[in-house]
């Protein structure tokens, strides 16, 4: 885990070279394109679209991305369809280890030790903006949508390592 304040990683869509996406927070944890990444305009920035197949993003494995007591995964996202064939991960640590998924609802989920949380809540509007984060300070896990509280629950286990992160359909 960083031992430094502020982000790991962050990334936006605004300065995507040839299928590099910048890490805007720390310059260390650039994300690779698979596939052709699709960028369109969104509100203040650019955003990425993912056909829910084979493009995805990956940052390599790497020591500040394993987090253990702490994480916060904060996504602004928009779906075509509340009822997808299968639920999908937006953003995965390598096994599911920390994610945000969808499932007609925002889900923010954690593995290790053997357990698994899974915290859901909130509805998705189609074709408008969401902003889905969760946050968990050991023992305390919760999911936010569009900055209301939509799920609560203890979990007192440490995050698994895991490995790449990923965004999009390889998640």
């Amino acid at each position: 885990r960083a031992q430094e304040a502020g982000p790991v990683a962050a990334w936006t869509f605004n300065d995507n070279i040839q299928g590099l996406v910048r890490d805007v927070a720390r310059g260390t944890h650039h994300l690779t394109a698979s596939g052709l990444l699709q960028l369109v305009d969104a509100p203040g920035a650019k955003a990425a679209v993912f056909d829910g197949a084979t493009t995805f993003l990956r940052a390599r494995n790497h020591p500040d991305l394993m987090m253990s007591d702490r994480v916060t995964v904060d996504v602004w996202l928009m779906v075509d369809t509340t009822q997808p064939p299968e639920p999908g991960c937006v953003v995965d640590k390598g096994g599911e280890c920390y994610r945000i998924q969808l499932d007609g609802a925002a889900m923010f989920g954690l593995k290790g030790g053997g357990q698994r949380l899974d915290l859901s809540g909130g509805k998705l509007e189609p074709g408008r903006w969401h902003r889905v984060t969760g946050v968990f300070d050991r023992p305390q896990a919760r999911l936010y949508l569009d900055g209301e509280p939509v799920g609560e629950r203890q979990w007192d286990n440490e995050i698994g390592a895991g490995g790449d992160l990923f965004i999009g359909a390889k998640s």
